[in-house]
């Protein structure tokens, strides 16, 4: 997932929906949903830009209570930008 065609409409939308509006890169929502319905457990699918910031997560439900916007301070942000030096997808267990 390293195509984010959205970034321009995402730096619009990050303050008030924390992350692309749930109608815009269904590809990759929709990747995501795959991803959360294929695996027992698994509750949410986040996409976070090399900077920290929220592109979105799935499910978009969750993605509009966000209090924060940019991850770059988090542990799993740092490992995956770390390991990546891109965009990196990462997944939340139950």
């Amino acid at each position: 997932m390293r195509n984010v065609s959205y970034a321009h409409l995402f730096k619009q939308t990050l303050e008030t929906l924390h992350g692309i509006p749930h109608y815009v890169d269904m590809e990759k929502r929709q990747i995501a949903k795959n991803i959360i319905a294929s695996n027992s457990g698994l509750y949410k699918v986040f996409f976070i830009m090399p900077n920290g910031d929220m592109y979105f997560l799935e499910p978009y439900s969750i993605q509009q209570t966000l209090t924060v916007n940019n991850y770059a301070f988090t542990e799993s942000h740092f490992f995956g930008r770390k390991k990546n030096l891109d965009s990196y997808l990462n997944t939340k267990f139950m």
